[in-house]
């Protein structure tokens, strides 16, 4: 497709974002990476607010990112993607912990709680850090329900939850429908709080959510929200782990990475000439259009 590459290895994490700080340093137009998710992120986060280009090649292994955004799983196929070159300005969130000054940015979601304790385990599976698996699940087991304030734009919203999920993205996890409807260039997050929700509940929904069938528990859509929790609780960015703590903030920062896109269900406006991918097609919307997602303006109508 014409396209000349110089080649960076990816050896670690703190590598890749090194590899994209230079490109934006030297003024490079497009970084490409052939990986997953993880690599995906990273390289992303250095990516927000410049003219510096993403190009995606799908090799990794759940590939939640291509599929939201149209990105063929083939390797020909994603790189005739590259050569057209159409270009969409992607959301991205950014995770703020109380006690510290660090932010985690995530493209798909974000949360705390359980949400964390899955992403850890998540990890431990990917990395092959078996014995990470099992203090991990009896994290799980133990977790109780507690009360969380969850200020969605403003409107604070009372919770008997163990997990709160923060999804920019459609998919999370195994390649999970978590947040239908959930658009990744439209400068909300979507929230779901789980009120409630005992462990049958939520193994249902999971459940549901891996075999892309989505129950209609409630998804509020919103741009900044602040969490706080009764005992510290652990968050995570995508499978990046926070420690716990009390505070958690997170917001969405608007079309603040140029990708090379496709006709992904998560793009307001798709790319239909582009190559087809390997999908999944979310529920139609609700009467809002929004496939039961509840504003700013509908929670304060509510009080």
């Amino acid at each position: 497709h014409g396209i000349e590459p110089r080649i960076g290895l990816k050896t670690s994490g703190k590598a890749a974002r090194t590899l994209a700080k230079d490109a934006v340093r030297e003024g490079i137009g497009m970084v490409v990476v052939a990986a997953g998710d993880g690599t995906i992120g990273d390289v992303a986060s250095q990516l927000v607010g410049t003219d510096t280009q993403l190009g995606i090649i799908p090799i990794g292994t759940m590939n939640n990112n291509a599929r939201s955004l149209g990105i063929p799983l083939d390797i020909d196929d994603a790189c005739t993607l590259l050569a057209m070159g159409t270009v969409r300005h992607i959301d991205i969130g950014r995770m703020h912990t109380n006690d510290s000054a660090h932010n985690e940015y995530f493209l798909e979601c974000a949360g705390v709680g359980l949400s964390a304790i899955g992403a850890l385990a998540g990890q431990a599976f990917e990395k092959r850090r078996w014995a990470t698996i099992p203090r991990a699940l009896r994290r799980f087991f133990e977790a109780k329900l507690g009360k969380m304030l969850v200020e969605i734009d403003g409107v604070t919203i009372e919770a008997a939850t163990r997990i709160v999920t923060v999804s920019n993205s459609p998919l999370m996890g195994n390649n999970m429908l978590a947040a239908p409807g959930a658009l990744m260039d439209d400068g909300f997050l979507d929230v779901s709080l789980y009120d409630g929700m005992g462990d049958a509940a939520l193994i249902s929904h999971f459940m549901a959510a891996s075999s892309h069938t989505p129950d209609d528990t409630k998804i509020y859509r919103a741009r900044r929200i602040k969490i706080t929790a009764e005992e510290r609780v652990m968050g995570n960015s995508d499978m990046s782990i926070a420690p716990a703590r009390n505070v958690i903030e997170i917001e969405i920062i608007p079309a603040a990475v140029a990708m090379i896109v496709g006709n992904g269900i998560a793009l307001s406006n798709p790319v239909e000439a582009a190559p087809p991918t390997s999908t999944y097609a979310p529920d139609p919307p609700g009467p809002n259009g929004t496939a039961g997602h509840e504003t700013r303006e509908q929670l304060a109508a509510k009080g």
